[in-house]
C-alpha cells in the first residue's frame, strides 16, 4: 500500500504544479518513510535549451535536492562515457542493477566506486523513453530520445529488496 500512497501523492502534487525540487524531496522522503532504503536518487532528462543538453536532479538523504546542468558538447565528458546510464542507452537496457561490492563493475563505472566510498551498497537504474524507438534501432547516447534516466542507490546492508524494487517500479 505504501507504493500506491506515494504514487497518489506524486500525481496530486504534479497536478498542483509543485516544483521539480519539491516533488523530488517529497517523493524520496515518502519512500524512505515507507521503508525503501533510498540513499541517493538521480533523474536526468534532455533539455530543449540553447546552452544545456541535460538537466539533472540529485536527491541525497543527508543533503536534500540539488540541480545540475550539462552543456551541449561534441566532446562528451569522461564521466558520461563511463556512466552506467550511458551504458544502458548503448545496450538498450530498460533496467540495470549493480551490487556495489562487485569490484569489476566499479572499475567499469568509476562513479560507482565514489558511491560505495560514501556507504552505498546497491545501484539500480531504469530508463523511461517517451518517444517510439524500434527495438532494433541504434540509440545515440549523445543525443538520446526524449525520456528520463533514473538511478536509485541504497546504503542498506543487503541493498534493495525485491519488495523495494517493486515499490520503486510502481
Amino acid at each position: 500500500m505504501a507504493g500506491k500512497e506515494v504514487a497518489d501523492w506524486i500525481v496530486r502534487q504534479a497536478v498542483l504544479g509543485t516544483s521539480p525540487e519539491e516533488l523530488l524531496e517529497g517523493f524520496c522522503t515518502r519512500l524512505c518513510h515507507a521503508g525503501v532504503p533510498v540513499f541517493r536518487l538521480h533523474i536526468a532528462h534532455r533539455a530543449h535549451h540553447p546552452e544545456f543538453g541535460t538537466i539533472a536532479f540529485n536527491w541525497w538523504r543527508d543533503k536534500g535536492v540539488g540541480r545540475e546542468t550539462y552543456e551541449h558538447t561534441s566532446d562528451p565528458a569522461e564521466q558520461w562515457l563511463k556512466s552506467p546510464l550511458r551504458h544502458m542507452l548503448v545496450e538498450h537496457l530498460e533496467e540495470l542493477r549493480i551490487d556495489l561490492a562487485d569490484d569489476a563493475a566499479l572499475q567499469r563505472f568509476p562513479f560507482l566506486a565514489e558511491l560505495r566510498d560514501r556507504g552505498a551498497t546497491d545501484y539500480y537504474a531504469t530508463r523511461l523513453v517517451f518517444d517510439e524507438v524500434a527495438e532494433e534501432a541504434t540509440i545515440d547516447p549523445e543525443n538520446p530520445p526524449e525520456g528520463l534516466l533514473i538511478s536509485w542507490v541504497s546504503d542498506a546492508e543487503d541493498g534493495f529488496s525485491d519488495e523495494d524494487l517493486q515499490t520503486i517500479r510502481g
